[in-house]
């Protein structure tokens, strides 16, 4: 089962709970860091849902498998 199209303030929201904090922004992309994982993602900030390949970076970020992710983006 697919979680469908996420909405990226959501998965902004998501990514802050889970230890990533907005380190700069440049133009219309920002730069979100986890120091405890070291591990920083570019966002490009400015459209309403986020793309497919975003997701799947912010997954392996995090180290969640597809079904860990989708249960743990379910709950949030």
């Amino acid at each position: 089962m697919s979680i469908g199209t996420i909405k990226l303030s959501r998965l902004i929201k998501f990514i802050e709970a889970n230890g990533f904090y907005k380190r700069r922004q440049s133009g219309s992309h920002a730069t979100f860091r986890n120091d405890i994982l070291n591990v920083t993602i570019v966002i490009p900030i400015g459209r309403k849902d986020a793309l497919d390949y975003l997701v799947s970076d912010v997954r392996k970020a995090l180290r969640l498998t597809k079904d860990e992710f989708e249960s743990a983006i379910r709950e949030f």
